[in-house]
This record gives C-alpha cells, sequence and structure tokens, in this order.
C-alpha cells in the first residue's frame, strides 16, 4: 500500500491580496469623502447665493410701485403716496436691521440686506444693495414721480 502524501491546505488571503483589498476600499473611501465636501460645497454656495431673493424683492417692488406715487427718495429710503379721494396715505420703505420693510406697519420685503443705495432719475428707481454675505447687486424699476401724478390728476 502506498502511502498517500498528506498536503495541508490553508482557506484565506495571502499577504498580498489582503494589502491588495485593504487599498481598494482606502480608494473607495477616498473618493466618497470627495464626493461628500463636493456635495456640500455645492449647498453651501447655493444658500448663500442670494440672486433670487434679489430678483423676487425686485418683482415685489415693482408691483408694489405700480399702486404708489414716489414722494421723495433719500437716504432712510423712499417714501410713498397714495390718492384716495381727498385722503392721501404716506408710506415708507426703509433699510433698518438688516431688513427691508414697509411703513406703517411691518411688511417685510428683504432679509438679510447690509446696505442699500437709492437713486431717483426721472423715472427710473435705482436700487443697490449688498447682503449681509457681500453679494452686490444694482437695477432699477420704472417708477411714477409725484409731478407726474398731479398732472394727470389735474386733467
Amino acid at each position: 500500500m502506498a502511502n498517500p502524501i498528506k498536503t495541508k491546505s490553508f482557506a484565506g488571503f495571502t499577504l498580498l491580496e489582503m494589502i491588495f483589498s485593504l487599498f481598494v476600499m482606502a480608494l473607495i473611501i477616498e473618493l466618497m469623502t470627495l464626493s461628500m465636501q463636493t456635495y456640500r460645497g455645492m449647498q453651501t454656495q447655493v444658500v448663500e447665493d442670494r440672486y433670487h431673493d434679489w430678483q423676487q424683492f425686485l418683482l415685489v417692488l415693482n408691483q408694489e410701485l405700480a399702486h404708489y406715487q414716489v414722494e421723495n427718495v433719500d437716504s432712510t429710503g423712499i417714501h410713498l403716496s397714495q390718492r384716495r379721494g381727498r385722503y392721501i396715505r404716506r408710506f415708507s420703505i426703509k433699510l433698518e436691521d438688516h431688513k427691508i420693510y414697509k411703513r406703517p406697519g411691518f411688511q417685510p420685503y428683504l432679509y438679510g440686506v447690509n446696505k442699500w443705495w437709492l437713486v431717483l432719475d426721472q423715472e427710473l428707481l435705482w436700487i443697490g444693495l449688498e447682503f449681509d454675505n457681500g453679494q452686490e447687486f444694482l437695477g432699477s424699476l420704472s417708477v411714477q414721480s409725484k409731478g407726474d401724478i398731479d398732472e394727470t390728476n389735474e386733467s
């Protein structure tokens, strides 16, 4: 009878296979970390971008100014009036405590505003503002000045 040769077989990974699998796992973890950082950066940029807030503010303000006459524009705000029969109601749009709102009462238009610039140039109201995050925007709206309204009321 022949003596069969007994060999021991080991089930498992060799050292080289283990190093390779660790390298692949480290690569996958690094790619996941980079993609999360990129996603967070894009999310922060979208949240901090105030362009859509600016556009919404211009649309709302344009609709508001269609119903009022611009009395005066100075460093404190936009002063408006509205004639109802023989009564004249006065309003103002101001920037205080980083908010743009209409007075009397409190009707907020825009939050997070650091400063604004207002210039009334005949029938155009130029508005520039800087948000708290440093973004600056400039736009213009067509307005009816007090003189234009007085002329239409007389005729």
